[in-house]
């Protein structure tokens, strides 16, 4: 699942707390509604049921026999148009000229209410009053009133999304400027972490905010003078180590070749302490650090610096703006790296364009790197396994500086597997380019053919 802002969050639960809010008033007022009309109807039922318990002992007080009686107070509820249902009092249970009562009411005993649906499908709430001699059931038609309540629901799910609408307007409003302030201080870190130096944090009107913007600032201004001392001090020890190693290359350099294999070692010894020296002079420096404003031909360079077997695939021209000693230092590191850990020198070195930018790609034939593996690469003082399974005899310095090479001058280095066949494939990109000619390469390709 992918992240996704806190702003974003936020209105998400906002509305998942007042979503089921809002739905259950809407739905408590329905049921309230419906509640209440249901014990209207059931109200007027008993009414009428004692009404006519009522009329019947008046009719009977006149003198009419209890069939009449019975049929006159029937024919009354029927013109209000209530169904009556008379049971009891008479020869045979005297009902409604409206129509049959709902199958559920016929069945309800004395002070029993309950609602039913006739044969027609209308809606009906009926009541039973016991008199002396006579058991009334009174059935009102709530058709009216189910209807009202479908009317009601209808117009109680439109208020709710309309006020769900209007929730994700207020949520948005209401998150939106508390965390304004919030995003602010999140794209000045973004800034931070690119720059090599730290502007000052963004103000903030919340208190929890500028007090952790305030924190966030010292900590980047420890952390950047931190890292400034540790630059001064290693410029500073490799350069004091530079002095000496160069006099004592000089004076390995003037004792006679057959001067022994002990000799020999420490001329290699010397060597890789001053590419260790060179590399933390490299590493040292900003990322940022200018380059000098002179035009390279990355080609040239790539053709000088490759070993003897290695293929070279390069324009006549590739130029860019930058340092060339820094340059042929990387591939140098680039070229060692794959011999070292293919067992044998790169099979081929191609310069291409990547976009606007020149890229150097170094292939060889080895191993290869698993992916886990290939992003840590470019680490400082990361060092891989070779052939065999012995830990690499390196210094772990070597990609870093290529990776330090690349971002002076505006690139980035990349490690994939090798598009022609096994290997691990390094590359650089250096921009952007100033030019690209490949005339002259081919002019010089077919004058080696005649």
């Amino acid at each position: 699942m992918g992240t996704r802002s806190l702003e974003a969050t936020l209105r998400a639960r906002l509305l998942l707390l007042i979503g089921p809010l809002l739905v259950a008033v809407g739905v408590a007022a329905l049921a309230l509604t419906w509640w209440v009309l249901r014990d209207m109807d059931r109200g007027a039922a008993r009414e009428h049921a004692q009404a006519a318990l009522r009329d019947f002992s008046a009719e009977r007080a006149e003198g009419d026999t209890e069939s009449a009686a019975a049929q006159e107070v029937v024919a009354a509820a029927d013109a209000a148009g209530v169904r009556l249902l008379l049971r009891g009092a008479v020869a045979h249970d005297v009902r409604s000229r409206l129509g049959p009562l709902p199958a559920q009411l016929r069945e309800l005993k004395a002070g029993e209410c309950r609602s039913g649906t006739d044969e027609r499908g209308g809606r009906w709430e009926g009541c039973v009053v016991r008199g002396e001699n006579l058991d009334v059931l009174a059935a009102v038609s709530t058709q009216a009133h189910a209807t009202a309540l479908v009317l009601l629901a209808l117009g109680i799910a439109a208020i709710v999304a309309l006020a769900l609408a209007g929730a994700v307007g207020a949520a948005r409003l209401a998150v939106a400027r508390p965390l304004a302030g919030l995003k602010q201080l999140a794209l000045w870190s973004d800034q931070v972490a690119r720059a090599e130096k730290a502007a000052a944090p963004p103000e903030s009107e919340t208190e929890e905010l500028a007090r952790l913007a305030g924190a966030f600032d010292t900590l980047v201004q420890r952390l950047f003078a931190a890292l400034e001392r540790e630059r001064t001090n290693s410029a500073h020890i490799a350069h004091e180590l530079r002095t000496p190693l160069t006099a004592i290359r000089a004076e390995l350099e003037a004792l006679p070749s057959a001067s022994g294999d002990a000799v020999s070692r420490m001329r290699d010894d010397v060597g890789r302490l001053e590419r260790v020296i060179e590399s933390i002079l490299v590493l040292s420096a900003p990322s940022d650090a200018a380059v000098p404003d002179t035009v390279v031909n990355v080609a040239d360079v790539v053709r000088a610096a490759a070993p003897p077997d290695t293929a070279v695939d390069a324009p006549d021209e590739a130029l860019v703006r930058g340092d060339e000693h820094l340059i042929a230092l990387a591939l140098r590191n680039l070229f060692e790296n794959a011999e070292r850990h293919a067992g044998r020198v790169a099979t081929l070195v191609r310069v291409s364009l990547a976009g606007k930018a020149v890229r150097i790609a170094v292939s060889d034939a080895g191993p290869g790197l698993p992916d886990s593996v290939r992003g840590r690469i470019f680490d400082a003082y990361w060092r891989g396994t070779l052939v065999g399974g012995r830990t690499s005899p390196g210094t772990g310095l070597g990609l870093s500086l290529v990776r330090a090479v690349a971002e002076r001058h505006g690139g980035a280095a990349d490690a994939q597997p090798n598009p022609s066949g096994t290997g691990l494939e390094v590359s650089l990109t250096l921009g952007p380019a100033l030019g690209w000619h490949v005339e002259a390469a081919a002019s010089r390709e077919a004058e080696a053919g005649r």
